[in-house]
């Protein structure tokens, strides 16, 4: 999601916004008129669910993902989970990416939706058959570049809040597909964001 449509000003991640969910009340950082203020009940937290992904006041959102072993990789365990992720993301009309904590499971398995693969943001044709979506189980961050560039970014998590969050412009990660095997993927611009936002799950 990087469409903005409610700013809530700087962040240094949007798992900042997740971690600071508290009961009914969030308290956001949010810079307005030159001073840093609390926003309560603007939204409903109390919401854990949205077509199946957990919402900010979920606790497994604040858990650390466990790499997934090698072995049970095509495991039918995984295989289904899978296959739950790519369902949830693709009935959100605006979901570029899904981590494997915003469907109940603590692991480190991301997805990012085949029409956002090899693009730039706003080179999306609706007319343009997408890119089969791409799986990345384990996922580390090999590289990272000097240069950052601060973009609008939100989260399926912490639906129609967004914020500014300073991204390196250009990442290598190192993961394996569903079919376990092991792949290097060097990406700039939208695809580099993703690649940081999913990985901070």
């Amino acid at each position: 999601m990087l469409k903005s449509e409610t700013s809530i000003g700087s962040l240094r991640s949007v798992s900042e916004v997740i971690f600071s969910a508290k009961n009914s009340s969030v308290y956001l950082k949010i810079y307005e008129q030159k001073s840093w203020i609390s926003q309560q009940n603007q939204y409903n937290w109390k919401m854990t669910k949205i077509k199946g992904i957990y919402q900010a006041n979920e606790p497994i959102l604040r858990q650390i993902a466990k790499p997934v072993p090698l072995v049970e990789i095509k495991s039918p365990k995984i295989r289904r989970l899978i296959k739950k992720m790519k369902t949830a993301l693709a009935g959100e009309k605006d979901g570029v990416a899904i981590a494997a904590p915003q469907i109940g499971a603590a692991i480190r398995i991301f997805i990012v939706a085949g029409k956002w693969l090899g693009k730039r943001k706003g080179e999306i044709s609706n007319n343009e058959k997408p890119l089969k979506d791409l799986v990345c189980i384990n996922p580390e961050l090999v590289s990272i570049s000097k240069k950052k560039k601060e973009s609008e970014e939100g989260c399926l998590s912490v639906r129609w809040l967004y914020g500014k969050v300073q991204r390196a412009r250009n990442v290598t990660i190192q993961a394996f597909d569903e079919e376990g095997k092991e792949f290097v993927r060097g990406a700039g611009g939208i695809l580099a964001q993703i690649f940081q936002h999913e990985i901070d799950h």
